[in-house]
């Protein structure tokens, strides 16, 4: 017979893609979405409730109140976001001010959730630029002859209603081939 043993908690943290998952990358110009749970057997099973976290910035030193709400009635699932601007702001002020070092040495901002403990920490990046396969998926490989499918995210280069053009140059592994897109 086998066994296993596992630490259960009351409470967790941690911050979220568009899509609900978890992740450690955050972009700028774009949302802080977090999600906590936290169990109380003392909620009222019919209200969705809702608490205040604080989020920090490591860079810009900037700290800011979010409220998560709970996803539904007695799920103890809480989720909740603050948009994300570079450069200075005031604390408070709703937007979430974040900051890079800059070149030479590139030092990326981070992002710490928490509501006493734990906490939850995320990079800042400027942008992503993930491969796709034939079918949409992500990917970090391509057979010989394949297409290689690039998407950039940059929300500090989006123009609302134009078409944004970025150049991408892609050099295969062994650095032998370079080609732009």
């Amino acid at each position: 017979a086998s066994s296993a043993v596992a630490d259960i908690t009351e409470l967790s943290i941690e911050f979220i893609d568009e899509a609900g998952n978890p992740t450690t990358e955050l972009l700028e110009g774009d949302e802080a979405r977090v999600r906590m749970f936290r169990y109380n057997p003392f909620y009222d099973p019919n209200t969705a409730e809702s608490f205040t976290i604080t989020l920090q910035t490591l860079r810009s030193g900037d700290v800011e109140s979010v409220t998560l709400t709970e996803t539904g009635p007695n799920t103890s699932i809480f989720e909740g976001s603050i948009s994300m601007q570079v450069g200075g702001g005031g604390g408070n002020d709703g937007i979430l001010s974040t900051m890079t070092s800059g070149s030479p040495e590139y030092l990326p901002e981070e992002v710490t959730a928490f509501f006493g403990e734990p906490r939850a920490t995320a990079r800042v990046l400027g942008a992503r630029m993930p491969f796709f396969d034939a079918y949409g998926r992500e990917t970090a490989s391509y057979a010989a002859g394949e297409s290689v499918r690039v998407r950039v995210v940059d929300h500090n280069v989006n123009q609302p209603e134009t078409r944004d053009t970025v150049p991408v140059t892609v050099t295969s592994n062994g650095g032998g081939d370079t080609e732009p897109l």
